[in-house]
C-alpha cells in the first residue's frame, strides 16, 4: 500500500507537469520527492511518469493510479475536515442554467431542512466540469453529457434528472425577422449579428454543429457573452440573435421584450443528468444530498 505521502507526490507532479514545480509546490527538496516517486513505482511494479525535456506526464498505468489517487487524497483530506466540521461538505458543479432552474428549489430545501451537510456550489462548462469531476476536485455535477472526444472515467455514474430546450431568440422589435414568418432555415440567419456563449458550452457547440453540417461558414459573434439572461437584455434592444434556455426565453418573451425564432433544424432538447464517480456513493452526504436533488426535480417537473 501507498503511504498519504506518496500519493500527494504521485498527484502533485501529474498537475505541475515536472518533479521540480511540484517540489515547489509541496515545499520539499526535489531529490526528496524524486525518492517519493520512486519508492511508489518500485512498490507498484510500474512505471508512473515518462520523463522528457518537455516535462513529466503520467504513462498509461500513471493515469489510471492518478485517478485513483486523487479520490484517496481527497478522501483523507475529508477525514480531517470531519474532524474539524460537523458536517460532511458536498462540492457540486452546475452549468449556469441549471443554477437557474434546478438549484433555487435545491436551496430552499436546504434553508427549511436539517439537510444533515453543507453544500458548496462552483459554476462551469459541461466540459470543464467533467475534468474537476475526474480530477476528484468536485464531488458531483449536474450537467449535460460532456462534448463527443471527452473521454469519461470507467465509472462514471449517470441520472437523467430532465430535459431542456435551447431557443434561438430576437428582439421584439427585431425587423430583420419577420414576425410571423413561420419557420427559418439556419442558413437565413447564419448573416446576421449574434450575441453567443463561448466555445465549449453545449448551445454553442451544437449550433456551430449544426452551421457545419449545412456548408455554411461559421457564426462570428459581435459579442461572447456567458450570461444568458445578460445575452437576453442585450437582444432586447438591439439586432442581434442569441441562444438561451427555453425556460428564460419565456421569461423575457412574457415581458414582451424578445421573440423565440422557430429555426430549421432546431436545436431540440438535452438531458440534465447528475454525474459522480461510483465511489462517492460512499461519500457520508450521499443518500440525502441524492434525494434532495430528486425532490428539487420533481418540483421543476411540478411547475413545467
Amino acid at each position: 500500500m501507498l503511504h498519504p505521502r506518496q500519493i500527494e507526490a504521485i498527484v502533485t507532479v501529474a498537475r505541475a507537469g515536472s518533479v521540480h514545480a511540484a517540489a515547489r509546490l509541496l515545499h520539499i527538496p526535489q531529490p526528496a520527492l524524486s525518492r517519493l516517486i520512486a519508492a511508489s513505482e518500485k512498490s507498484l511494479g510500474v512505471a508512473l511518469f515518462e520523463r522528457s525535456r518537455a516535462g513529466t506526464r503520467p504513462t498509461e498505468a500513471g493515469e489510471r493510479v492518478l485517478k485513483q489517487g486523487a479520490f484517496a487524497l481527497q478522501a483523507l483530506q475529508g477525514i480531517a475536515e470531519s474532524a474539524r466540521e460537523s458536517l460532511p461538505v458536498v462540492r457540486l458543479g452546475c452549468i449556469p442554467r441549471v443554477m437557474h432552474v434546478l438549484i433555487p428549489h435545491l436551496l430552499a430545501q436546504l434553508s427549511n431542512d436539517d439537510a444533515g451537510f453543507r453544500l458548496h456550489v462552483s459554476v462551469g462548462t459541461s466540459n470543464e466540469l467533467a475534468g474537476d469531476l475526474d480530477a476528484a476536485r468536485l464531488d458531483f455535477v449536474i450537467a449535460r453529457r460532456a462534448a463527443p472526444g471527452v473521454v469519461a472515467a470507467p465509472d462514471l455514474q449517470a441520472e437523467k434528472l430532465y430535459s431542456e430546450r435551447t431557443a434561438v431568440v430576437c428582439g421584439r422589435s427585431n425587423k430583420d425577422v419577420q414576425a410571423g414568418a413561420g419557420s427559418l432555415r439556419i442558413r437565413d440567419l447564419v448573416a446576421l449579428p449574434w450575441v453567443l456563449p463561448k466555445r465549449g458550452f453545449h448551445s454553442r457547440d451544437l449550433l456551430d454543429g449544426i452551421v457545419a453540417a449545412h456548408g455554411l461558414p461559421p457564426i462570428v459573434p459581435v459579442i461572447e457573452s456567458n450570461s444568458f439572461e445578460s445575452s437576453l437584455s442585450m437582444v432586447a434592444w438591439t439586432r442581434f440573435l442569441t441562444l438561451a434556455p427555453e425556460f428564460a426565453a419565456r421569461r423575457f418573451e412574457q415581458l414582451r421584450l424578445v421573440r423565440l425564432i422557430a429555426m430549421r433544424p432546431t436545436l431540440g432538447s438535452s438531458p440534465i443528468m447528475l454525474e459522480y464517480r461510483r465511489i462517492q456513493q460512499q461519500h457520508p452526504a450521499f443518500p440525502a444530498f441524492r434525494a434532495s436533488v430528486l425532490r428539487a426535480t420533481r418540483q421543476i417537473h411540478a411547475g413545467a
